[in-house]
């Protein structure tokens, strides 16, 4: 190698041989593992995501909160999906600190956005994602709550034709402001 000649055996270069092998043989193996187990989790979201549809529809949030979280983890940009575990997670009984509404708050957020950038995307999808962050918002869940909550109602209003679900919202700040 690059002029240096290795004086080598042929028992070691047949040990070489082998130890190459089975280097190639380790990986072979370690890749058809992991394809392997990406396609069970990737079956396992996909179940755990019917069930936990099935469970949402019947208003059974505590059973469907685990999966719901565990088909969102493999089906992340699913937008009906994530709206379903932000309402899940908004209807659970929740702790003093609120942790299920300041994540369910920041679910709606963040599928909104991911609605807002979605080509053709489903109105009620999007008007879904503002109601619940609207609705969480009113509640004074997360930071400058109010501001929020009239972006959120002022985006509704602004659909084409107007939402009549943020009047309600638009009254709420109404009433705030004028008090």
């Amino acid at each position: 190698i690059l002029g240096i000649k290795l004086l080598m055996t042929n028992r070691a270069k047949r040990r070489l041989a082998t130890l190459v092998g089975l280097i190639i043989l380790f990986g072979i193996i370690l890749a058809i593992l992991v394809a392997v187990r990406r396609e069970f989790r990737d079956r396992a979201a996909a179940e755990a995501s019917v069930k936990g549809m099935e469970f949402y529809a019947q208003g059974d949030w505590q059973l469907a909160l685990p999966l719901l979280s565990q088909a969102l983890s493999r089906q992340g940009d699913d937008l009906e999906l994530r709206l379903a575990l932000a309402r899940t997670r908004s209807e659970v009984p929740t702790d003093f600190e609120g942790e299920h509404l300041r994540q369910a708050l920041s679910l709606y957020s963040s599928t909104r956005d991911l609605a807002v950038s979605t080509p053709n995307v489903d109105r009620e999808l999007l008007a879904e994602a503002y109601l619940g962050c609207a609705r969480l918002q009113a509640m004074g869940i997360g930071e400058v709550p109010l501001i929020r909550l009239k972006e959120s109602a002022e985006a509704l209003w602004q659909f084409d034709p107007p939402d009549a679900r943020a009047i309600p919202y638009l009254l709420f700040l109404r009433k705030i402001v004028s008090d």
